[in-house]
């Protein structure tokens, strides 16, 4: 099976309620549309989903273009879920101390529990690889969730290797958490420069 994983498209980080989980902003819904442009020619045959709003949002642009049903996983969301207030990584960057905290252990930071987090994330994944009759599925989620799956499957410790860029495309193969191959990390070339 092949994994194609999705960050989602920009949120809109002037919503307010709730704080926590913002919708996709304009630039966000510019970012689905073109993921989805992508993607439509790829022959994916299930798409799968944080439940959060902005992961949902870019999920949906595909699942319409493709006739698809959307299965939402809990163990997709982000560690941010529940959170009190969403805070972007742009808004992270901005104070070098947050930032470093940030990527020594980003769970924590956010307020959750890194082990219990990568539990949940990989038997998500563990969940979708398991897929009856799926050769190629989407997989629509976020940044810190990818960075688990990506972890994983190189064997490394850390959970932020590097921060995806909105809308990017990382693609695994395998058939299991075991037998996991990395085949691209971050593609953005479905965007126009800048974007």
């Amino acid at each position: 099976m092949q994994l194609v994983l999705i960050r989602h498209g920009k949120p809109d980080i002037s919503y307010t309620d709730p704080l926590s989980d913002p919708p996709l902003s304009g630039q966000g819904r510019r970012q689905a549309e073109c993921v989805a442009a992508r993607l439509v020619k790829e022959g994916i045959d299930r798409i799968f989903s944080s439940p959060q709003k902005r992961a949902t949002a870019t999920a949906s642009v595909l699942a319409d273009r493709l006739g698809l049903p959307i299965t939402t996983l809990d163990g997709l969301a982000e560690a941010d879920r529940g959170a009190a207030r969403y805070v972007s990584v742009e808004q992270l960057r901005e104070n070098r101390e947050d930032w470093q905290l940030f990527l020594q252990d980003p769970v924590s930071f956010l307020g959750g529990d890194p082990v219990s987090f990568r539990q949940d994330v990989l038997a998500a994944f563990h969940s979708i690889l398991a897929a009856q009759h799926a050769k190629k599925v989407a997989v629509f989620t976020h940044g810190i969730p990818i960075n688990v799956l990506l972890g994983h499957a190189l064997g490394l410790a850390t959970m932020t290797g590097f921060v995806p860029h909105y809308c990017s495309i990382s693609r695994l193969v395998g058939t299991s958490l075991e037998a996991l191959t990395v085949i691209s990390v971050n593609e953005t070339g479905h965007f126009e420069p800048g974007e």
